[in-house]
């Protein structure tokens, strides 16, 4: 990678690595290679050349996540842009997310 090319790949904090990876895996079509922690509580899941690390904290945080604070912009932990929304959206849809 050279000084021009940027890369990002955001940390969400997640209750549970294991349930996590199923759902990324298998509702949003992401791969995984490993999972490093004892107990296990980190990944890294990708597709699409897009890269979302996982994060379980033990003990579990007390805090609430980004998702259940309510308000207009809260909802927001990370932003991918996708070459088609409707396409992606229709997959993960039809794969229960």
């Amino acid at each position: 990678m050279n000084a021009g090319d940027w890369r990002i790949a955001p940390i969400l904090v997640v209750a549970d690595i294991r349930v996590s990876l199923a759902y990324w895996g298998d509702r949003l079509g992401f791969g995984h290679d490993r999972v490093w922690g004892e107990p296990p509580s980190f990944a890294i899941v990708r597709r699409a050349g897009t890269a979302i690390m996982l994060k379980q904290l033990v003990p579990a945080p007390s805090g609430r996540a980004n998702h259940r604070l309510g308000g207009h912009d809260s909802p927001w932990d990370a932003y991918v842009w996708v070459g088609d929304a409707d396409a992606l959206h229709a997959e993960c849809v039809a794969a229960g997310a």
